[in-house]
């Protein structure tokens, strides 16, 4: 099944579907679901990395000293991350059973990520997965589909 985006009275061609995945179960199926749902369109395949940080030591208990990376190491280690997520989300989506697809690279907080690379690549719909998490890892660090739900501009699909 194919959809063509409409917009305004104007024929945009095929749907494009954004995928976020990371290398859990759950993302796959998600992913699964959506191949199923929408057929042959286009997809694409987020995974969201996270940015290199300081390194911290401490000197003494009561002294802790900042050493930040130096700009070189900082694009190393940011240049391997993406070539991680890049392979991540290739397979994610191969393991889904979708073979043509255009792998994306997020860095930093997840949801911003996947907002801002819908938002670029001009997505009709953003699918996520659902994974449970206690009160407590939703409070440390959120809920991404509910973060996109609330925020998003596309429809979003949780799958479970």
């Amino acid at each position: 099944m194919v959809f063509e985006r409409q917009i305004g009275g104007e024929r945009r061609g095929m749907t494009r579907v954004l995928i976020a995945v990371d290398d859990t179960e759950t993302s796959i199926r998600a992913a699964e679901a959506a191949h199923m749902l929408f057929g042959d369109v286009e997809y694409l395949a987020i995974n969201v990395c996270r940015t290199t940080v300081p390194v911290y030591t401490w000197a003494s208990p009561e002294m802790m000293v900042v050493v930040p990376p130096t700009d070189d190491l900082d694009r190393k280690l940011d240049d391997e991350l993406a070539e991680d997520a890049i392979d991540t989300a290739e397979q994610a989506a191969h393991q889904a059973g979708i073979d043509d697809v255009e792998p994306i690279v997020g860095f930093g907080d997840i949801s911003s990520a996947i907002l801002s690379a819908a938002k670029e690549h001009d997505v009709d719909v953003i699918v996520v997965g659902w994974s449970d998490k206690t009160w407590f890892g939703r409070l440390l660090d959120g809920s991404v589909p509910e973060h996109l739900v609330r925020d998003s501009e596309v429809p979003v699909f949780v799958g479970r």
